[in-house]
């Protein structure tokens, strides 16, 4: 390999691997309006990824609250006794049992719509997070 060829070879992985050729590659279309613009500086902004985050998890809280609160016991006994019945057999006993407790005070219904004022409060704190971005890039 010559010496120019080998400096070429060089400049040329110098100059793929510069800043300069990947700000190159990034640069924005000339389509590119400010409405996109402003929605992806917002979008990096860490108050609007935790207010994101909020809004996720007051999703998660309704989903649970929107869960059945009791769930139905089953229960199982059995005995087998050392004692002699009549006809001289040993006594053994053996039962089953379900209970349910019934929520009759729609106590799931409250605490969904109860999580679900909590979900909008979330999507409005960031709208609200959003547009004071958006207005103010130095908002903290």
């Amino acid at each position: 390999m010559s010496y120019r060829t080998w400096l070429a070879t060089i400049g040329l992985a110098c100059g793929l691997a510069s800043p300069w050729s990947a700000v190159a590659s990034q640069t924005t279309s000339p389509e590119t309006t400010l409405l996109e613009f402003a929605e992806s500086v917002t979008a990096e902004h860490f108050d609007v990824r935790a207010a994101r985050e909020e809004v996720d998890a007051a999703i998660s809280r309704q989903n649970a609250a929107s869960q059945p609160l009791y769930n139905p016991e089953l229960n199982f006994e059995a005995e087998s006794g050392g004692e002699q019945a009549a006809f001289g057999n040993e006594v053994s006993k053996l039962g089953v049992g379900i209970s349910q407790t019934i929520d009759w005070s729609d106590k799931r219904e409250v605490r969904a719509l109860a999580a679900q004022g909590d979900v909008l409060s979330a999507k409005a704190e960031l709208s609200l997070v959003e547009q004071q971005i958006a207005a103010n890039p130095d908002f903290s």
